[in-house]
């Protein structure tokens, strides 16, 4: 895990920006107050990208999709299931000094489900259906 975090630290240390990454929608729900959650598995990887899923846990980094944006409307028409492209930026870790992984990684409850299949926290910029 330290030498994962090592590389992904070398890989995004200059933009944690990723622009046109392919995926599948995985999960698509909304919270409470409203606000869309989208889970995106990388397409060829053991990977997903996924913001808050609730409004609590969004506190600081504030990755939910407010259903007053433009965003919002142009999701509200896609499905689970459905290819993607994805536009948008990687959270860091809050505890890589405590051995983190760089990327925030704080989805999976056990230390194998990190390293088998991880999913890092990200604020969606810009959805499109793939073609």
């Amino acid at each position: 895990r330290t030498k994962r975090a090592n590389k992904l630290k070398e890989l995004f240390s200059k933009s944690l920006t990723i622009s046109k990454w392919v995926g599948t929608i995985d999960e698509m729900t909304t919270t409470g107050e409203g606000n869309a959650h989208i889970q995106v598995k990388l397409v060829g990887a053991n990977v997903s990208l996924a913001n808050s899923n609730n409004e609590l846990s969004d506190l600081v980094e504030k990755t939910l999709i407010n259903q007053s944006s433009p965003l919002f409307t142009k999701v509200a028409d896609f499905s689970k299931g459905d290819q993607v492209i994805i536009d948008g930026v990687l959270m860091t870790d809050l505890d890589t000094d405590e051995g983190g992984d760089f990327l925030d990684e704080g989805f999976s409850f056990t230390e194998a489900g990190s390293m088998t299949d991880p999913m890092f926290s990200f604020k969606f910029t810009d959805i499109n259906l793939s073609e």
